[in-house]
């Protein structure tokens, strides 16, 4: 290969997401309240929360190719899946939250879609809103307080993330609007895999 070196690759970066919009004074600010706003619950009952999108259709975008070699690529598939992760500081995964766009998809058909190992939920363009937050947090308060447990959790500011939400056995925290991309450990690289 022309010009290339055995072991040395060259670094392709795209750049998109807030980060460059950050108030550090912001984020020190938030991280120098975090201790007490944490104080009253155990490492175990500190979660976090996040979206994802899954382009579960999507083929790679870049590849390796000789230089002058002609490479073709097909229209991107925008076909998609929103995802709701939560996993406490100690690892503990609460049941994933997955928006598609269908109700009963026909890979369902044979399914009950209640069986499923994640919540279910559909909208024509599997986004999260309103009222699949709400009663995504309603589930997980219900389960909590069958446990008796009192937990906290940590959300950026979506608009879909309702503020007003009053529950008793479970908390939600949010993150200063801007910060999610510096504070938010979902959004920092952690991988949850769904079990």
């Amino acid at each position: 290969m022309d010009g290339y070196k055995v072991g040395v690759y060259d670094t392709v970066l795209d750049f998109c997401g807030e980060s460059a919009d950050v108030n550090l004074n912001v984020v020190a600010e938030f991280k120098s309240e975090l201790p007490e706003i944490v104080n009253d619950y155990d490492p175990r009952d500190t979660f976090n929360a996040d979206e994802t999108g899954l382009f579960f259709r999507a083929l790679p975008d870049k590849t390796l190719a000789d230089r002058g070699k002609d490479c073709k690529g097909g229209k991107k598939s925008k076909q998609r899946l929103t995802v709701m992760l939560c996993c406490s500081v100690r690892g503990e995964k609460l049941k994933p939250l997955v928006i598609g766009n269908a109700n009963k998809p026909r890979c369902f058909r044979n399914l009950d879609v209640k069986s499923l190992p994640v919540t279910w939920k559909a909208n024509k363009k599997s986004w999260m809103h309103n009222t699949f937050f709400t009663e995504w947090a309603k589930d997980i308060n219900r389960d909590m307080r069958i446990k008796s447990r009192k937990i906290v959790i940590f959300l950026d500011n979506a608009t879909s993330h309702w503020h007003n939400l009053k529950l008793s056995n479970v908390e939600l925290k949010f993150f200063p609007a801007k910060t999610t991309s510096k504070l938010q450990p979902l959004d920092l690289g952690i991988t949850v895999p769904v079990t």
